[in-house]
């Protein structure tokens, strides 16, 4: 059977029927099990007060099919139908009982396991799950784009769903106070941090990993682009959690992670999220040197380079005599070592010994370029910018400090939170927030965007320290 070319709705039932109080099982276009080869292109159904479409067909297969404002916009029952560049918009309750939906998934068949390829599912301003899952085996999203308010929407309930890598979600309502693509012209080559730093962005901001048990959780932005401290919480419990992946939001998926749990940075103490001062801004723990998290850059040469931290920079001890680094730009030939790389590109960080007042530097072949004037303690945005020939180590984005170099860059591994001797170095008690690298130099127009931006996330009160 072939049904084609059409546009069907408004079947309806709703309160002067004598059944208004229990199910309003209006569907427009429905298909009983005992149909088979039943196709269904380009066709339009909307305003129902159940299905747009009720398909109980082992094996249909709908095509460029669009279902709008149904209780549940697709109901498919078996586990051999397949949607095929359909969209979903809106569904609506229109009352009696039963949720509603995108896509109902139901029993019939092999439990569940239906196929949705390409497509487009836009709930706009409804919060209903994009997948009712009756079945005990999930759907299978393929090229498809979700489209939710935000993080807080249930995507599946039930048997759930699986999502394969083209598949995106959108958050439509989320109002980032950074949109990088929009605002810099400078295009990053890593973001990471503790809020949505690219508005383009719809994953998670970080995985929390509990650690009594090991167990992991991505976790989200909330509507305004924070962190979802409630759901480490719930999460975490009693136990203390630890970021097990730090996910990249420049969308070229270059996730820092370490291949040694204890070297994660602590996010929840086991009671509540860290913070700095008194404002609840979260951001991550560093309790020991032995601590930090690497990524992969593919391709990445050139004479210039950029990297910014914001954190706090802890008087806690570093023992080895190259010091802690908080930031580190490597080349290829590099290991995780301080002492023997010949070929070092920029490392950016706080220099060691077992002085607390050590301050921030920048190293180059590992020899000190330049040094910060004075050490600091609280919130700072630290950056240092690589122009070919000069190195400017910044702290909030003030006056620099020059040095000169003409050693090339030409690297293509990025590490953060280590260097120094044979492990990872990182000024213990400290805490950090965001971690931004560019394979640039960074313009004084796209310095401030970035600092006016971290000051008032951050609640900087002056041009000169940060104070939370």
């Amino acid at each position: 059977m072939w049904l084609h070319d059409g546009k069907v709705g408004n079947f309806r039932i709703g309160v002067n029927d004598p059944d208004y109080t229990d199910y309003w099982n209006c569907d427009r276009i429905a298909a009983e099990s005992t149909v088979t080869g039943l196709r269904i292109d380009r066709v339009e159904s909307w305003g129902n007060t159940d299905g747009g479409f009720d398909i109980k067909a082992p094996d249909a297969v709908l095509t460029n099919c669009i279902s709008r404002e149904n209780k549940r916009n697709y109901r498919l029952w078996h586990s051999g139908i397949t949607l095929v560049e359909c969209e979903g918009y809106r569904p609506v309750h229109p009352g009696g009982t039963g949720g509603a939906a995108q896509i109902w998934a139901g029993t019939s068949g092999a439990n569940g396991g239906q196929r949705i390829i390409d497509g487009v599912f836009d709930n706009e301003d409804a919060t209903y799950p994009i997948v009712e899952n009756s079945a005990v085996n999930p759907v299978r999203f393929e090229g498809t784009e979700i489209r939710v308010p935000n993080a807080a929407v249930t995507l599946a309930t039930g048997g759930g769903a699986t999502y394969d890598d083209r598949t995106r979600v959108v958050y439509t309502k989320v109002r980032p106070v950074l949109k990088t693509a929009d605002f810099l012209a400078a295009t990053p080559v890593f973001i990471g941090g503790l809020r949505l730093l690219d508005g383009n962005y719809a994953g998670p901001l970080i995985q929390v990993r509990r650690v009594d048990t090991g167990a992991p959780l991505d976790i989200y932005p909330t509507s305004t682009g924070a962190l979802n401290t409630a759901a480490i919480a719930t999460h975490c419990g009693s136990a203390v959690g630890t970021i097990a992946i730090i996910y990249d939001q420049s969308g070229a998926g270059r996730n820092a992670t370490t291949a040694v749990t204890i070297r994660e940075y602590r996010i929840w103490s086991g009671s509540a999220i860290t913070t700095v001062g008194s404002s609840g801004k979260p951001f991550a723990f560093i309790d020991a040197e032995d601590r930090g998290y690497t990524f992969s850059i593919p391709t990445l040469s050139g004479t210039s380079l950029s990297a910014v931290l914001v954190g706090s920079l802890g008087n806690g001890v570093v023992n080895s005599t190259a010091g802690g680094r908080f930031m580190s730009l490597l080349d290829s030939s590099s290991t995780n070592t301080d002492g023997a790389a010949t070929t070092r590109a920029i490392l950016i960080g706080r220099a060691g010994g077992t002085t607390p007042s050590s301050s921030w530097q920048v190293y180059r072949n590992n020899a000190q370029l330049v040094a910060a004037a004075s050490s600091y303690d609280t919130v700072e945005q630290i950056s240092t910018i690589f122009d070919g020939t000069n190195v400017s180590l910044r702290r909030n984005n003030g006056s620099p400090v020059q040095a000169a170099s003409s050693a090339a860059f030409n690297g293509t591994r990025i590490g953060l939170g280590f260097a120094g001797n044979s492990s990872f170095r990182s000024p213990p008690n400290s805490y950090v927030a965001e971690w931004w690298f560019f394979s640039t130099a960074l313009s004084a127009a796209d310095r401030d965007e970035l600092y006016a931006d971290e000051r008032r996330s951050s609640g900087c009160r002056n041009g000169h320290r940060l104070v939370i």
